[in-house]
């Protein structure tokens, strides 16, 4: 379900930056185009399956357990962006996901491909993939270039996982 006008309209008038939004029964988050919402640090709404424009690049937190396709280009510099679980999407990842500087963690299990994926993503520690099988230009060259610098992303393919290499 989407929301009616009137609890738009509601939200639309308050002054403040919204600070969370729990929604278990909205489906789309096509409504949400507002400024205001830029500003959102935790979205809980796991029944969305539609993400529309997706205003919420200052979200840190982002569970969406209904999305079951991550669109090309999604998810580009959201940069406060921690920790996101698409527990459903399956099929693959293509361009997206740039820039997320702060991300730490993503829990994406039933992700087959990840392609033109996770550049910048200088915090990514974890990432879980259970279902992987493809990595393909992903994660940028400044984790093999930079040791030093930038965490070397690894698969462990007993587990299909993505870990911090030490």
């Amino acid at each position: 379900r989407d929301l009616s006008s009137q609890q738009m309209q509601i939200i639309e008038q308050l002054d403040d930056d919204i600070d969370e939004i729990v929604a278990p029964n909205l489906e789309s988050l096509e409504a949400f185009s507002d400024q205001k919402f830029h500003f959102v640090n935790k979205l809980h709404a796991p029944n969305v399956g539609n993400l529309g424009q997706f205003p919420f690049i200052s979200v840190g937190q982002l569970v969406l357990t209904n999305l079951k396709r991550i669109e090309e280009d999604s998810f580009t510099c959201f940069y406060n962006l921690q920790h996101i679980e698409l527990p459903n999407a399956e099929g693959s990842i293509e361009s997206s996901f740039h820039e997320c500087v702060s991300m730490q963690t993503a829990v994406i299990p039933k992700i087959v491909k990840i392609s033109h994926s996770f550049k910048k993503c200088y915090d990514l520690t974890y990432l879980e993939a259970d279902s992987l099988v493809a990595i393909d230009d992903s994660f940028g060259d400044e984790y093999q270039s930079s040791k030093h610098l930038f965490v070397e992303i690894q698969v462990d393919t007993s587990k299909n996982k993505i870990c911090q290499d030490f």
